[in-house]
């Protein structure tokens, strides 16, 4: 077998594993336990749902619980509100939805790396890691901070390709990275973290 079939036959391998273990996980996603920060953000998303104050109604049960809407913006309540009017009293759907993100963040990633020049090679690392990390984390199901990443990376990858030599619609994509990186911050503030470390990449 020839070096470079060898090469491409290993990195359509490594390609079709992590499509493997993205689509084994979606049919085990209902097998997991709940955990706090989703049965909140659900319990509020219920209230909006059914037109009441947008308030978790289930910390009347753990009154010693620190509240999560320190960590989640109304982007995510609303989005389960949603989901509830659409598909009712369905934890599988937020789940699903969750995990969306980590697809749209692993996508975001590979074209990152390759707006930044990157091979295939990186490409793939990048979708490794990606798709791996969310995963492996997954074992805590219904985290919105995988969607505010997501849509964090989209913004970013706007910002930074509209001031390549080749861009187009410049202003645009300008205006579009701004209005992602709001929604980010309004789907969580833990956004803040990485959206400062790319603000100082970028003034260095």
């Amino acid at each position: 077998m020839k070096p470079r079939f060898r090469g491409k036959s290993l990195f359509y391998f490594c390609l079709l594993a992590c499509l493997a273990i993205v689509a084994v996980h979606l049919l085990t996603i209902t097998r997991l336990a709940s955990w706090e920060d989703e049965v909140f953000a659900f319990s509020t998303g219920w209230s909006i749902a059914h037109a009441k104050t947008p308030a978790l109604s289930v910390l009347a049960l753990f009154p010693d619980t620190i509240s999560p809407v320190r960590f989640y913006g109304p982007v995510s309540f609303e989005t389960a509100a949603v989901l509830i009017r659409i598909f009712g009293f369905s934890p599988t759907a937020w789940r699903v939805a969750c995990f969306s993100g980590v697809i749209l963040t692993t996508l975001v990633s590979a074209l990152l790396v390759r707006l930044a020049g990157g091979d295939r090679w990186a490409t793939l690392l990048a979708v490794l890691v990606s798709c791996f990390g969310g995963v492996v984390e997954s074992n805590m199901p219904g985290r919105f901070d995988f969607v505010a990443m997501g849509i964090l990376l989209l913004g970013m990858l706007l910002s930074l390709s509209a001031f390549q030599p080749w861009a187009t619609h410049r202003v645009l994509k300008t205006i579009l990275a701004g209005s992602f990186v709001g929604l980010a911050l309004a789907c969580t503030p833990r956004i803040l973290t990485p959206l400062t470390a790319f603000s100082a990449a970028a003034v260095l």
